[in-house]
């Protein structure tokens, strides 16, 4: 959601791309579905690392304590790896929520495997995104809300939690409900506007290759004269306009990289590239 309400017009992009998956993806994907087979078996897989088994474990327990709660015959529910629907436009997983009926509360937990983007909670639009969604898929009565992250490996050496919670009235979600629906009905407008900016980095946006607008600014950042030789002078407020860009830019030359490369892997031609076998550089280590 962070990227559609932000430029509804990337929707429409994204059919004319091939979604290609990577490594840091399937290792996501690999460590949530060991993550479920665990909280569903109560029995520990068998992981491919011992980092990834000590960034699952830590979600894990902090997933029990709330499972324990529903076995206490006190008609608490919850739900592993919970997909939604709600009509053509809102779905999407959730990975783990619990919902207290004597205290009209619902927890909505997003387990996060990658470490190096900090995600925070507060205003967080796919946790909302997830607890509105979730709400109205389940038809409870819920009077608070409570939605939280786990991330591990972000955390490593760091004096921040991994885990960390937000909290929002139920009043907040029916407000929420309203932002959704006009955010998705924005996407459909054959007038969407493409928008670069922070989001086009922190959502991996897939479209970010081919963005004309993307594309249309990469020119003008080579084609402007941004840096200055020492002591001459400049517009501050120019600079400041291509800071506030950069981080789109550094994703669109990251993208431009991953499309090319798939492009040849695929067999298909780019005049002037080809692939060529990398170089393995080995070390030896104490």
């Amino acid at each position: 959601m962070e990227r559609w309400e932000a430029c509804p017009g990337s929707v429409a992009l994204i059919p004319s791309v091939e979604r290609t998956s990577t490594d840091y993806a399937d290792e996501g994907t690999l460590a949530h579905d060991l993550a479920a087979q665990w909280l569903n078996t109560r029995v520990e897989p068998v992981f491919p690392s011992e980092e990834m088994r000590v960034a699952v474990r830590s979600y894990v327990q902090i997933c029990l304590k709330y499972i324990q709660t529903s076995q206490m015959g006190l008609g608490a529910t919850f739900g592993v790896e919970h997909r939604f629907q709600l009509g053509a436009d809102v779905f999407g997983t959730v990975d783990f929520w619990a919902y207290w009926p004597w205290l009209k509360r619902l927890i909505v937990i997003d387990f996060k495997y990658g470490a190096g983007l900090y995600v925070s909670v507060q205003d967080n639009l796919q946790c909302q995104y997830y607890a509105t969604a979730l709400y109205y898929a389940l038809g409870l009565p819920v009077e608070q809300v409570e939605v939280g992250i786990v991330q591990p490996r972000c955390m490593v050496g760091t004096e921040l939690p991994p885990f960390r919670t937000a909290e929002y009235p139920v009043a907040h979600l029916h407000a929420f409900s309203t932002r959704m629906r006009e955010g998705i009905e924005a996407t459909k407008s054959p007038f969407a506007p493409l928008v670069t900016g922070p989001h086009c980095a922190k959502t991996f946006c897939p479209v970010s290759a081919i963005c004309p607008q993307m594309q249309a600014e990469g020119k003008q950042a080579l084609a402007a004269n941004t840096v200055p030789a020492k002591g001459q002078a400049y517009d501050p407020q120019e600079l400041a306009y291509w800071l506030r860009k950069r981080a789109a830019l550094k994703r669109f030359i990251r993208s431009l990289d991953e499309f090319a490369y798939a492009e040849l892997r695929a067999g298909r031609t780019i005049p002037g590239f080809k692939l060529v076998e990398k170089r393995a550089q080995r070390r030896y280590v104490d």
